[in-house]
């Protein structure tokens, strides 16, 4: 997906949202035993693609929900600091390559995260790791995390002190400064 101002990643965000509306209204079909309602979140088509509102399970609609909305903030923050970049391509989860590289090649790359904590499954380090080895002249770890880890945070910095790591408010994620 190329992103080139912020309006188109505000018009993403607001679909995300109506997305989590539809799955927060089947959640009131679920039944009332706890393990088919936990079976029916897990397994059954409850939920919906984030972006375009194909049916999915639940758990994977939370996973891509966190995951889109760090990488719109994540956007929003490198289209306001680097305007030279032509605009964002911003990969769907899970495909190779940076989750964000300027489309104007070599300036800027980012991973993006979401996740309880940021040092789960190493996912941090990793990050740091994977666009670290990227020939981008700019370097970039955003993640969203409700858990603060100053320490491992500034072990991973050290480590990688050509990436820029930033976390990203739950105001950020929301498209609110």
């Amino acid at each position: 997906m190329d992103i080139y101002n912020p309006g188109q990643l505000q018009d993403h965000r607001v679909n995300v949202i109506k997305q989590a509306g539809r799955a927060r209204a089947e959640l009131n079909n679920l039944m009332p035993d706890p393990m088919e309602a936990l079976r029916a979140m897990k397994f059954e088509r409850m939920g919906f693609n984030p972006l375009d509102g194909t049916p999915l399970n639940l758990i994977e609609q939370l996973n891509q929900t966190f995951h889109d909305l760090a990488s719109f903030a994540a956007a929003s923050y490198l289209l306001e600091r680097f305007p030279q970049c032509e605009g964002l391509r911003l990969a769907p989860q899970f495909a190779a390559g940076s989750d964000i590289a300027s489309i104007m090649p070599g300036l800027v790359a980012a991973e993006v995260f979401a996740a309880v904590s940021p040092t789960n499954n190493l996912k941090l380090k990793k990050d740091a790791q994977k666009v670290d080895g990227t020939p981008a002249e700019h370097r970039f770890v955003f993640f969203y995390s409700p858990n603060d880890a100053p320490a491992p945070i500034e072990n991973v910095r050290q480590q990688f002190p050509a990436v820029q790591i930033r976390p990203l408010t739950w105001g950020e994620m929301l498209g609110q400064r």
